[in-house]
């Protein structure tokens, strides 16, 4: 589908914002932004991998959420890395990179299990970022259920939200949490870790 016409502005297709339209609709409809030419978007995926993500089959669900992601809007290029969170710690298991066989491989080499670690992952996020002249084209979407169970103190959510208000507040409007919390009771821990944040959640149709 092109770009319309006759704006008199150069514009391109709005990866977050027609990702955000598919996790919540699951329908592809293809949103446009003006762009400066010869930008980039870097889009971060932070993906919580731990033995509750496991046991509720969620991680199931992110694989299929980003494969899909990856091939529907294949032909926008953007730049992608993977950060996942298991057994207490974040791991970089993909940097940036445009090739999509590259990001689909990673995710499909995921390993769960542990605890989930979110300020080591906001650090890692952080690290990422870090350097860069211009973090506007800078997406952190962070694929999780809210269950943050190891830190560097007793208290493991505040190390999150302390790292996160250091560390990556910059990108507080370009960050979404994806809730991926499924079954009953549901503790709405995703949704209280975003307003901790002040960033955005998505609730996807399951």
């Amino acid at each position: 589908m092109a770009a319309p016409q006759g704006t008199g502005r150069q514009r391109r297709k709005d990866m977050p914002a027609t990702l955000r339209h598919y996790l919540v609709h699951g329908t592809c409809d293809i949103k446009y932004t003006a762009v400066q030419p010869r930008t980039t978007l870097r889009l971060i995926l932070l993906i919580d991998s731990s033995a509750s993500m496991a046991a509720g089959q969620q991680i199931r669900l992110v694989k299929g959420w980003v494969g899909n992601m990856l091939q529907r809007y294949r032909h926008q290029h953007p730049q992608v890395s993977l950060v996942a969170l298991s057994h207490g710690a974040a791991t970089l298991v993909s940097p940036f990179t445009s090739r999509e066989e590259e990001i689909t491989a990673a995710l499909s080499m995921l390993r769960t299990g542990g605890k989930t670690n979110m300020a080591a992952g906001f650090e890692t996020a952080a690290q990422l970022v870090n350097g860069s002249r211009n973090t506007a084209y800078y997406q952190l979407c962070i694929f999780t259920d809210g269950r943050i169970n190891a830190g560097y103190t007793a208290q493991p959510t505040e190390d999150a939200v302390a790292v996160f208000n250091k560390q990556l507040h910059h990108l507080r409007k370009q960050t979404y949490i994806i809730n991926t919390e499924t079954g009953y009771p549901r503790l709405g821990l995703a949704v209280s870790l975003s307003d901790r944040l002040g960033c955005s959640l998505l609730t996807p149709e399951h």
